[in-house]
């Protein structure tokens, strides 16, 4: 894992433990006005920024909905997302409810 992997806050189920991701996650987007993708960042409550990340393709489309545009990305691409985008922390394999999709 490479050293922004380390770096970046990764909530575990279990506290005070880093979770291991799969070297490739699957990175939901929304579409602009020329169809081009961007990455889908959230706002949490704290204000911090969230990347949304899927560890299966299957697991994005039932959490995230079918036609939820995504890309797959590797640690090295997410580095570079993240210094563009700014996110603070990476969630994976969550519900997007049907509403917020």
């Amino acid at each position: 894992m490479s050293d922004f992997a380390s770096s970046v806050n990764v909530p575990s189920p279990s506290e005070n433990r880093w979770e291991i991701l799969p070297p490739v996650v699957y990175v939901p987007c929304v579409l602009d006005e020329r169809n081009e993708a961007h990455l889908a960042l959230r706002e949490m409550p704290d204000g911090r920024r969230a990347l949304l990340v899927y560890t299966a393709l299957d697991r994005l489309i039932d959490m995230a909905g079918e036609q939820t545009p995504w890309v797959l990305m590797d640690w090295a691409m997410l580095e570079e997302a993240q210094q563009v985008d700014g996110f603070d922390m990476i969630v994976k394999d969550i519900v997007i409810p049907e509403e917020r999709r």
